[in-house]
């Protein structure tokens, strides 16, 4: 009786898989085998696994843009921005001082050019046939020193050869009543110019060829003179 029973429930659980000699495929989605159970639960795990990390990598990303953004200047570039910024600076001053030097030079010729031309006019102004004392004039500087000057022919040295040829030769000594350092206004510049002329026969009959040069001396008040040439003036004088 007892394997009898064993038979009986043996066919009762076949009874349940089996109906007509086919499996019964009612419940066959609740049969989940050990082996398929683990590789979904390992696929399900591994999905999560895999967001987690690329939201860990997103946020380690943003914190290193922070980290660059929120950074100071390296040493190399706070050296490379001073040397740019001391090019610059270097730059400008030696702007401002050539401009500098160019407005002093340009003041000096201005000055030197006023000067030869108030002394053509004294000279001019006299007849070329006046002789002794009539042939002399005067010009006051500001610092109340009296020059005279003389309008019989002669004079200073000129320069005979090269581009400065026809004017005065400054390194010949001074010559009296055709020479005089004038001082300009006002005095305590300290600003004085070398006034030199000559005299000679004119290209005509009657006439004379008067030359008048300019040259700013060097000094704490003029140190551009050194780099300014002297300002020559040309004029025919003759009778009238």
């Amino acid at each position: 009786m007892g394997a009898v029973h064993q038979v009986s429930a043996l066919g009762g659980r076949r009874g349940l898989c089996r109906r007509n000699g086919e499996p019964d495929r009612k419940n066959q989605d609740l049969d989940i085998r050990p082996d398929k159970r683990e590789l979904a639960l390992k696929g399900y795990v591994g999905t999560d696994i895999g967001s987690e990390n690329i939201g860990s990598e997103m946020e380690t990303g943003s914190r290193r843009t922070r980290k660059i953004a929120l950074r100071g200047f390296s040493l190399i570039e706070l050296i490379i921005a001073t040397s740019v910024m001391a090019v610059g600076l270097l730059g400008g001053i030696a702007f401002i001082a050539v401009a500098t030097a160019n407005n002093g030079r340009s003041r000096l010729n201005t000055t030197a050019a006023t000067l030869a031309e108030s002394t053509m006019e004294r000279i001019a102004a006299i007849p070329q046939k006046s002789t002794g004392a009539d042939a002399l004039t005067t010009l006051t500087d500001c610092s109340g020193h009296n020059f005279t000057i003389n309008t019989i022919p002669g004079g200073s040295s000129l320069i005979t050869s090269g581009a400065l040829a026809g004017s005065v030769d400054y390194s010949q000594p001074a010559v009296t009543q055709y020479s005089m350092p004038y001082s300009v206004c006002p005095s305590t510049s300290g600003v004085t110019y070398d006034i030199r002329w000559r005299i000679d026969a004119g290209p005509t009959p009657s006439t004379q060829l008067v030359t008048v040069s300019v040259r700013s001396l060097s000094g704490p008040a003029a140190p551009a003179a050194q780099l300014v040439r002297p300002f020559t003036l040309r004029q025919l004088r003759g009778d009238y």
